[in-house]
């Protein structure tokens, strides 16, 4: 089943809304309770359908879920040695190594994290 029409299912929808009752629609990184959504652990999408709502699922407010999937992503790609091939520019017949032209992209939420009153 693709990712996508999984995410459109009534399945999905099913599991999505017991984890958040799970969680009593709270972030359960911040306490935030506005903007929810249901992250999948990275080790779950391999068994999508048969994820479990207890250990694979958890809810966290948009804020939370942009910091924890693009963290998740930043130490994945960390692992993966980027290789890149000298550039050949044919109009000039000429070499150009773009290896060390490389900059490290730095990914952070988009939106700001939210504030709270005590």
């Amino acid at each position: 089943m693709l990712y996508e029409n999984y995410m459109n299912s009534d399945v999905w929808r099913t599991k999505r809304i017991k984890r958040l009752e799970i969680d009593k629609y709270e972030c359960r990184c911040c306490g935030f309770k506005e903007n929810l959504e249901v992250h999948h652990k990275p080790d779950s999408y391999k068994k999508i359908p048969n994820e479990s709502i207890d250990d694979d699922l958890t809810t966290l407010c948009v804020f939370c879920h942009d910091l924890i999937t693009n963290r998740i992503r930043e130490n994945r790609y960390a692992k993966t040695e980027i290789l890149t091939k000298p550039y050949t520019n044919i109009l000039k017949e000429t070499n150009y190594d773009c290896s060390n032209q490389l900059e490290k992209i730095e990914c952070a939420a988009h939106r700001p994290l939210p504030t709270f009153s005590p």
